[in-house]
């Protein structure tokens, strides 16, 4: 239970920062740049959901901290479906330049 309290957050960190490259390289993407934008802020939802239950069960209480955590999963599995559907779609069109 202690370790996973650690893990998940510290994945969801490491995700994050990796997926702040999206920020770096924004003007080379210019087919993708808005999905991939959405899939920060989605990873941004996943590490506060995260953290969220992390305290909630140090705490071992539920509450409005839980509330709060289930509240980012589903805001971050929302903003996935999003992108990914968008990417989709978008990939699916003969017109699309990924330079």
């Amino acid at each position: 239970k202690i370790f996973l309290g650690y893990f998940y957050p510290l994945v969801s960190s490491m995700i994050l920062i990796s997926s702040v490259s999206v920020f770096l390289f924004y003007e080379k993407i210019s087919a993708l740049r808005n999905n991939l934008l959405i899939l920060l802020f989605a990873n941004g939802a996943f590490l506060a959901g995260d953290l969220l239950y992390t305290y909630s069960s140090i705490s071992s209480s539920y509450g409005a901290v839980g509330v709060f955590s289930d509240f980012w999963y589903i805001i971050a599995y929302l903003l996935c479906v999003i992108s990914f559907f968008s990417l989709l779609f978008k990939l699916k069109q003969p017109e699309l330049e990924l330079e």
